[in-house]
């Protein structure tokens, strides 16, 4: 017996290239209020002298930006699969922040795992 699909996938999270060349709708643009959140929850991290591996959701107690971001987890999961956020201020912040941002982010969507080993 085969274990081999024979029949087409379907659904929102089936799609070409094309689909995404049309519209942007799978790019989110961050607001001032948004980065200001974000950024002061990764003050308060650092300040918390945690390491980051060891930094929770609880550790990024972001509000309004937090409700977006279930929508997108929301997305990611049982829609199109992906997104694309941006406008952080790369060149205004430091690595740290930046590493920082990034994992506080990332425990509203999943479960973060560093890659270095």
């Amino acid at each position: 017996m085969s274990n081999f699909r024979t029949n087409p996938w379907t659904g929102n999270q089936v799609w070409s290239d094309k689909t995404f060349t049309r519209n942007g709708d799978w790019m989110v643009e961050l607001n001032e209020q948004e980065i200001r959140e974000i950024y002061r929850t990764v003050k308060a991290s650092v300040q918390s002298g945690k390491p980051i591996g060891r930094l929770t959701r609880d550790d990024f107690a972001f509000k309004d930006f937090g409700e977006r971001l279930l929508s997108l987890k929301e997305d990611i999961l049982n829609g199109k699969g992906f997104t694309l956020l941006h406008g952080l201020p790369a060149n205004e912040w430091s690595d740290e922040e930046l590493v920082r941002a990034y994992w506080g982010i990332g425990t509203w969507i999943g479960d973060p795992v560093s890659q270095i080993r």
